[in-house]
């Protein structure tokens, strides 16, 4: 529950799966975008300029899912340990000044789809740079999720409520009077 060298080592194989699946996805998208777009217009259904068009956003799409795997990354690699408050302060912020706004004020003034998917992957991109900021400062290594009582601690780490649930074993059912059967048995055959 505190073994930082174990959470440490699950980010950084976490860090190597993300990269490795999205860095061929964003390869993929960046480098071979027509076998993408094949896909999706068997033989000639898509003219040239659809077809361009569906190239370049597969661009912006490629960088945004290395982004987003990182951003998800290093989000929760400071919020399991507790550092909630953070995340939703960059949740919020950049949600709003480096995307939500940006966006309206570029839509308003006409911007085309170009600038509206660049602030998308910046957004992303900052904000995974933010979650990764926070990570490397460490922060998250004295954090506690759970604070464990003198009681839970003697036990070595159980929990500290015991619930206790009725246990209808066999041998309790069998020992019912034999009429409490016998009426169930009767409203089911009814």
């Amino acid at each position: 529950s505190r073994d930082i060298p174990f959470a440490k080592r699950a980010v950084k194989s976490a860090r190597i799966l993300i990269m490795s699946y999205m860095g061929v996805m964003c390869f993929l998208f960046e480098v071979k975008p027509d076998v993408l777009v094949s896909i999706f217009s068997p033989g000639d259904a898509m003219n040239e300029a659809t077809r361009a068009l569906a190239r370049d956003f597969l661009r912006f799409a490629g960088a945004f899912c290395l982004a987003a795997g990182l951003f998800i990354l290093y989000g929760n690699a400071i919020r399991g340990p507790g550092d909630t408050k953070f995340s939703l302060y960059v949740l919020a912020f950049p949600g709003w000044v480096l995307f939500a706004i940006p966006c309206l004020v570029a839509f308003s003034l006409g911007a085309g789809y170009y600038v509206l998917w660049g602030i998308l992957v910046f957004s992303a991109f900052s904000s995974a740079t933010i979650f990764y900021w926070r990570y490397r400062r460490g922060n998250w290594q004295n954090m506690k999720v759970i604070e464990e009582t003198g009681a839970s601690q003697r036990r070595r780490g159980a929990a500290s409520v015991r619930l206790s649930y009725p246990v209808v074993t066999e041998e309790a059912i069998l020992s019912l009077p034999g009429d409490a059967l016998d009426g169930e048995a009767e409203e089911d055959a009814e």
